[in-house]
């Protein structure tokens, strides 16, 4: 299979589940983020050819953590799997879809795949492109996004300031999304 052949999805947890529970899931890889106290997704390990389980908190900086317990931010061992987990995909001829997933599939995720598309299309424009297509909002979370600069030697924060821009022109009315985006899942959120 050509590698760009490959093909990558993004999804809410709530999302994902209900994808599991219908059994729309048959194989590929799946990195799954959660918060370190979140339990697992029923069958998710059963769905997936190979998952990669990451638990670290959404926050940009140890100074947003509130609650209890430590913050647990993204790591460059984090990254490491990543890409390492993301080279198996490429290479293994029968995977066809890699799926990101976390809480809600709007930062954690979405940098997560941002990181993954520059590297398969080694143009951050079209790597861009093809998340906004997979993703009609994202908004990467941007520590995670300069761990990847800063290990890997990649210019993306340019790009994930675009994708901001963008979403202020949503908010802003100044450009529509449609209906079935990933705002419809937020609602559907306890918490």
């Amino acid at each position: 299979m050509n590698a760009r052949e490959k093909r990558f999805r993004v999804d809410s947890k709530h999302a994902l589940k209900a994808k599991l529970e219908r059994g729309d899931i048959r194989g590929g890889y799946c990195i799954s983020i959660l918060n370190p106290d979140e339990p697992e997704i029923p069958g998710l390990f059963d769905a997936f050819h190979r998952v990669l389980r990451l638990r670290f908190l959404d926050i940009d900086s140890p100074k947003q953590h509130v609650g209890p317990g430590e913050a647990i931010m993204f790591s460059p061992e984090d990254l490491r799997k990543i890409i390492n987990l993301y080279r198996d995909f490429i290479e293994d001829e029968q995977a066809r879809i890699m799926t990101v997933h976390c809480h809600a599939g709007v930062h954690r995720s979405t940098a997560v795949a941002l990181i993954m598309l520059s590297l398969h299309y080694e143009d951050p424009e079209l790597a861009m492109e093809e998340l906004i297509r997979i993703r009609a909002l994202p908004l990467p979370n941007r520590h995670i996004i300069k761990t990847a600069e800063r290990e890997l030697n990649l210019v993306l924060m340019p790009t994930v300031d675009d994708l901001y821009r963008r979403f202020r022109s949503f908010v802003d009315d100044e450009i529509s999304i449609d209906a079935d985006d990933y705002l419809d899942e937020l609602d559907q959120y306890d918490a």
